[in-house]
């Protein structure tokens, strides 16, 4: 992760503190962060360096109505500022993962080689609180049927492969360095 996209999104964490709304920060960037990048003409006007900021604060406005909290705004606005607009996904990211640790929620990508169903997917929430240590786990649920049987947990950076076709893998790994 980019140190500048660090210490942005620090700084933000610390005025969403400051003013009780980590959570509402939280969504609003999220809200702001996919207009700008799914929206390819606001993009390119936005990162355009020949385009005034003038400009681009005056486009900001006219996206974010008064339904954007004024920080976040003049947050967006301080990054056309600064020619630092393109990196807003990765601010967003990192302002994320720090807001997470703040509320001791854990981000969870599970992937699976069938759906689960409700009762192993309480399970599964259940154990990783317990594991973890955690108030809250948000579970990203994808199938990937090459699994064949069982699941991944992908925590931070860490992969915990309980899949059949890992298993093999590991089978066969042994094999070979043998």
């Amino acid at each position: 992760m980019d140190l500048i996209a660090k210490r942005y999104a620090q700084a933000l964490i610390g005025i969403a503190i400051e003013n009780d709304s980590l959570h509402t920060f939280e969504e609003q960037l999220s809200e702001c962060t996919n207009i700008i990048l799914k929206n390819k003409d606001v993009y390119e006007i936005l990162t355009n360096p020949e385009n005034i900021n003038v400009l681009k604060k005056c486009l900001v406005d006219n996206i974010f109505t008064k339904d954007i909290n004024f920080h976040i705004l003049n947050f967006i606005k301080l990054l056309i500022d600064k020619s630092k607009i393109n990196i807003l996904s990765d601010i967003f990211i990192e302002f994320q993962k720090q807001s997470h640790q703040i509320s001791n929620i854990l981000d969870v990508a599970v992937i699976s080689a069938f759906p689960l169903s409700r009762y192993e997917s309480d399970q599964l929430l259940l154990k990783l609180k317990k594991k973890y240590d955690k108030t809250s786990i948000n579970m990203n649920i994808s199938i990937d049927e090459s699994l064949i049987g069982g699941f991944k947990l992908i925590i931070d950076n860490k992969v915990i492969d309980k899949s059949i076709s890992g298993m093999i893998d590991a089978i066969e790994h042994q094999i070979i360095s043998r």
